[in-house]
C-alpha cells in the first residue's frame, strides 16, 4: 500500500503543536496532519527493507499513514490522529 497525500483540510488547527525539528512517524493506519513541513515517504517490502525514499510535494496537506510507510518529517508542523 502506499501514502497518498491529499489536501490539508483548512479547519485543522496546529496553534497548540510544538514546532517539529525531525521526526519518523511508522504506519499503522493513523491519520497525519503536517504545515510547512518536507516529508519524504519510505515504502517497506514483503522482506521488511525500506526503499529509497520519495520526497512528498505538498509542505502541508494529510493523509493516513497505512502499514509498511514510513514518513520522515522535517520542520513545520505535525500531528497525528488515529484513524
Amino acid at each position: 500500500m502506499t501514502f497518498q497525500p491529499e489536501k490539508l483540510d483548512p479547519s485543522e488547527n496546529f496553534d497548540d503543536v510544538a514546532d517539529n525539528d525531525v521526526s519518523w512517524i511508522t504506519g499503522k493506519g493513523q491519520w497525519v496532519y503536517w504545515l510547512d513541513c518536507n516529508i519524504t515517504v519510505f515504502l517497506r517490502d514483503g522482506n521488511g527493507d525500506k526503499d529509497n525514499g520519495t520526497m512528498c510535494n505538498q509542505r502541508a496537506g494529510q493523509g493516513i499513514v497505512p502499514a509498511g510507510v514510513e514518513l520522515y518529517c522535517f520542520g513545520g508542523k505535525v500531528k497525528q490522529k488515529e484513524a
